[in-house]
């Protein structure tokens, strides 16, 4: 996924959003007719993994590139990318298990209700937490290591709002790609 940090603004935009919409409807259309599956894309979170998996990993590789020319990561940030990067994996193969509703161990409810409540807190957390290393990242590659808070909540602000982040983002990354 190198070539995400790569891409011009109008066909990364082009890409998350053709690329969720076509995928969703092949991946479903696969599950249907081979293994029988009755699943509508209007009810799935197929769609939503494929989309969140195309944002996330922009926003992995684009942390990755900005901690490589800038150093905007401590060691603790480091690892907390490395494995939360697992941990949502699992967290998107747990979301699609609930349109497969393929149940591999058995757990009593409690204990599966449990299992879900702490994915789903992590997932959200962890992904809210890549978010803010992405600004700090951008913040540090704008304005150097004196940041003021008001930098970072516009570069948060930036990654948000999705359809316009990737205009306003994606260039600066472009430029970033091509200087060093």
């Amino acid at each position: 996924m190198k070539f995400i940090t790569k891409l011009r603004h109008w066909k990364l935009f082009i890409l998350f959003f053709l690329g969720t919409g076509i995928a969703s409807i092949g991946t479903i259309t696969v599950l249907n007719s081979l293994f029988n599956f009755s699943i509508r894309i209007a009810d799935s979170m197929i769609p939503i993994v494929i989309a969140y998996f195309l944002w996330g990993s922009w926003m992995i590789k684009s942390i990755i590139l900005l901690d490589r020319h800038y150093k905007s990561l401590t060691e603790k940030q480091q690892l907390t990318l490395k494995y939360g990067t697992m941990f949502l994996i699992l967290y998107a193969f747990k979301l699609i298990n609930y349109d497969l509703r393929i149940t591999l161990i058995e757990f009593p409810t409690g204990l599966s209700l449990f299992i879900s409540f702490v994915m789903h807190i992590g997932g959200f957390f962890l992904f809210y937490y890549f978010i803010y290393l992405f600004a700090k990242g951008l913040a540090i590659s704008k304005h150097g290591e004196n940041l003021r808070a008001g930098d970072l909540i516009l570069q948060v602000l930036r990654i948000l709002f999705f359809p316009i982040g990737v205009w306003t983002v994606q260039p600066e990354l472009n430029k970033l790609c091509l200087s060093k």
